[in-house]
């Protein structure tokens, strides 16, 4: 399926935006001819443009990637800005992170755009993650104790 102004239009949609924010980006005209189906944008730079703004693969812009023409609109963005965030913070992320990840893109209400994937590392699940080890330290800590108190009964 080659790029169509119904894709457009459902990416904008996931994403939360509308032909207001596509005009800000790439002008009236263009946005005006690219949502009505009369032009299309050239993959060469503006499709390169276009994609990166809309933070999914050109390959699926353009319908050349069979693997996603099933999903929504929505898993598609989640997906796609998921990956990209994944990629571009990869230092910043533990990889034993991405099956949590991976989950936290199948729900309905997950993030679509890399922003919102900082947000939710920032807010969720890095204070998640460091609260989780904090308590494996202190129950460690506790366990060792009482181990101690133990022993020093038993003599």
């Amino acid at each position: 399926m080659p790029f169509t102004k119904e894709r457009l239009r459902g990416l904008l949609k996931a994403k939360g935006r509308d032909e207001t924010h596509l005009a800000e980006k790439f002008g009236q005209s263009r946005a005006h001819s690219w949502m009505s189906g009369t032009r299309k944008p050239r993959a060469d730079t503006v499709g390169f443009q276009l994609a990166a703004w809309l933070e999914v693969a050109i390959e699926y812009l353009y319908g050349q990637a069979p693997e996603l023409e099933a999903m929504s609109y929505e898993k598609v963005a989640a997906r796609a800005s998921l990956a990209i965030y994944l990629k571009r913070d990869r230092d910043n992320i533990a990889s034993d992170l991405d099956r949590l990840y991976e989950m936290f893109a199948l729900s309905p209400a997950s993030p679509r755009t890399v922003d919102d994937w900082a947000a939710l590392t920032k807010d969720i699940i890095e204070p998640s993650f460091q609260f989780a080890v904090e308590r494996h330290v202190t129950l460690e800590r506790m366990q060792r104790r009482s181990s101690s108190a133990g022993s020093k009964q038993t003599k």
